[in-house]
């Protein structure tokens, strides 16, 4: 899986099934690399982590991990009871 690099000031949106750390694309079925959307674009860091949360509260089996748009990690949501 390519991590996308969105650009400056731009954030990708990559979720896991948190038990299995199988990539998700965008309707919960497992990414297969066959050209389903496995990210969500948000426009600012602050709106990423917002949605993040969002994600992970509505489906406690998710984590979400968040990147720059040069493709870098900068956090991880998981499910509040992760150890």
């Amino acid at each position: 899986m390519d991590i996308p690099k969105l650009g400056e000031g731009k954030f990708a949106l990559i979720l896991a099934n948190f038990e299995t750390g199988i990539i998700l694309n965008n309707d919960g079925s497992y990414f297969l690399g066959d050209g389903n959307i496995h990210y969500i674009a948000m426009n600012s860091e602050q709106a990423a982590i917002d949605r993040a949360r969002e994600i992970v509260e509505s489906a406690g089996n998710i984590e979400v991990m968040i990147y720059n748009g040069t493709g870098e990690l900068i956090q991880v949501v998981r499910p509040p009871d992760a150890v």
